[in-house]
């Protein structure tokens, strides 16, 4: 099988993650921060470690500040949710996944807020944006990284425009966390969201949230397991943020998944990446009636003539082949490259794809 729908989840995942998840079970399948047994304090220090291995790997120097949530678009609701006002105004990007845009719509229907979209492909980004801010704006909400053209936006002019203005900043590292070196301690923001199972090789049912300060507000309250006795959630994170159980195996294999990246150097992660990028664009391109819409940092989208998006795709799943078809849930990216009605079939690499297996996709597009 060719696994080339990372952008969705990575299939492939170092021997260490699966190491790590099943150790959790067996070794520490207690619940952190709740009990004073061996297991539950073994349980609890794994998670504060796995807190601080992701600090390093973000170049972060506040571990405390990191949330575990259920994966990334909850952490993105939770940031929404509790940091932008009623009755202001929020600015986000033309590529934006629906775990943005739909959180944002529902603020405008309930809560009074608007919004306004920015071009993601404007030749000045700052000033682009800039010129969408008003009296009342609250907050730029946006990705890091389209999940459908694998186009970026710089992280810098985003801090900046903050700083300028004092807005909030929410921001999705959904597609670009694992392959975006980071240092977060030099950018000014509010919270910083992303999954366990993408770009970070860890599995499903985890994300997390780095909040550069405790929120007023609240989205979910419930055991912390401490401050017990109040009746609201406490002031402090983690804890504010996080009510119940934490997934404690998926949390050892995100720790597991960020060592590794580590391990490698997250340079050398990007660099085979964008190598295995510029290698499936050039088979890509020597065939017939292709027309590629977006290719940037192992996310490429494209359309073979008149074969509708998900018929290839399912003919190059018959093959053995795995990408994947459609709008991508980010209806505002499709709209933008002109896709919202076809859709596209989507390719997206990761540090664990081969040049055989680009081989292979080729000849099989080829035959299509």
């Amino acid at each position: 099988m060719v696994y080339l729908d990372n952008a969705a989840t990575t299939y492939k995942k170092p021997d260490t993650v699966l190491r790590a998840v099943k150790g959790a079970i067996k070794k520490y399948s207690a619940n952190p921060g709740r009990s004073g047994h061996r297991l539950s304090i073994r349980a609890t220090e794994l998670v504060y470690s796995a807190r601080e291995s992701i600090s390093r790997h973000l170049n972060y120097s506040f571990p405390d500040r990191i949330v575990f949530t259920l994966n990334a678009t909850y952490a993105l609701n939770m940031a929404i949710k509790t940091l932008i006002p009623d009755n202001s105004h929020v600015i986000i990007s033309d590529l934006e996944h629906n775990s943005v845009y739909r959180p944002i719509c529902s603020l405008a229907q309930a809560r009074g807020v608007s919004y306004s979209v920015y071009k993601s492909s404007a030749d000045n980004i700052f000033k682009e944006i800039e010129g969408h801010i008003r009296d009342n704006t609250s907050a730029i909400v946006t990705t890091l990284k389209s999940n459908v053209t694998g186009e970026c936006i710089p992280i810098f002019a985003l801090s900046e425009l903050k700083k300028k203005y004092g807005i909030r900043l929410i921001l999705d590292a959904s597609q670009a966390a694992g392959l975006t070196n980071f240092s977060l301690d030099d950018v000014a923001f509010d919270a910083f969201c992303a999954p366990a199972h993408k770009g970070l090789y860890g599995i499903m049912g985890l994300g997390f949230a780095v909040f550069a300060a405790s929120p007023d507000n609240t989205l979910l309250e419930g055991g912390s397991g401490n401050e017990s006795r109040n009746k609201a959630m406490p002031k402090e994170l983690p804890e504010r943020m996080e009510a119940g159980t934490l997934p404690l195996p998926a949390i050892a294999g995100l720790k597991a998944g960020v060592e590794y990246i580590d391990s490698i150097g997250i340079d050398t992660v990007i660099s085979i990446v964008d190598y295995l990028t510029e290698e499936a664009l050039s088979r890509l391109r020597e065939i017939k009636n292709i027309r590629i819409y977006g290719a940037h940092g192992g996310v490429i989208c494209f359309n073979i003539g008149q074969v509708p998006s998900e018929k290839c795709a399912r003919k190059l799943s018959d093959v053995g082949i795995c990408t994947r078809a459609g709008l991508h849930c980010a209806p505002l990216a499709h709209e933008k490259i002109g896709t919202l009605k076809s859709g596209c079939v989507r390719i997206s690499l990761s540090y664990f794809n081969t040049e055989r297996e680009l081989d292979k996709l080729y000849r099989a597009l080829r035959k299509i």
